[in-house]
């Protein structure tokens, strides 16, 4: 099930690259991943949502579409992520989540989409604060510090030049934060 997200993932990093031969090929190795879902999962209420939402991505990716492509494959993440929550993962699902909703971030600024960036960073916060004593709990003190910073920069984001800006910043981050459970 991983295995999706990460490949949904991928398909938005080809899809912000512009990189629609690589896009194809992740969003092929994706449509395989969702093929092998447990049957349980496949019961999961963001699964029918699941299946409409990857020919919405496919089309996106032929008309190389860059904004829909990756709010597709963004939504496809959080899909699986949500999907996941009932399974042991690596690192916890919220983790997953701050990933998406930094992404989100980069999306609606790219879209100059202002009540989306508040309601996105409403979430962000939300997220944050329910993840963050895990967070500690496994040795991540500092970061737990810096992600606090990112989150309240987030929120004192004005442009969407701010937002872009703390979003590539709030995802590096997050690569640290999966570190910290790999662990």
């Amino acid at each position: 099930m991983i295995e999706a997200g990460e490949y949904a993932e991928n398909v938005y990093d080809q899809a912000k690259a512009n990189d629609w031969t690589r896009a194809q090929a992740r969003l092929d190795q994706l449509r395989e991943a969702v093929a092998k879902l447990p049957a349980e999962a496949k019961g999961n209420p963001d699964a029918p949502q699941l299946s409409s939402t990857i020919p919405a991505l496919q089309k996106a990716v032929g008309q190389k579409d860059q904004q829909t492509a990756m709010k597709e494959a963004n939504q496809i993440t959080l899909m699986v992520a949500n999907m996941s929550a009932h399974y042991k993962t690596v690192f916890p699902v919220e983790i997953t989540k701050l990933d998406y909703l930094g992404r989100e971030l980069e999306i609606w600024a790219a879209a100059n989409d202002s009540a989306k960036l508040q309601q996105t960073t409403q979430m962000l916060r939300q997220t944050w604060n329910g993840i963050r004593p895990s967070v500690e709990a496994h040795g991540g003190v500092a970061e737990a510090k810096k992600f606090d910073e990112l989150v309240a920069e987030a929120e004192r984001a004005k442009s969407s030049s701010d937002y872009e800006r703390v979003a590539k910043r709030l995802l590096d981050e997050v690569d640290n934060l999966e570190k910290l459970f790999e662990k």
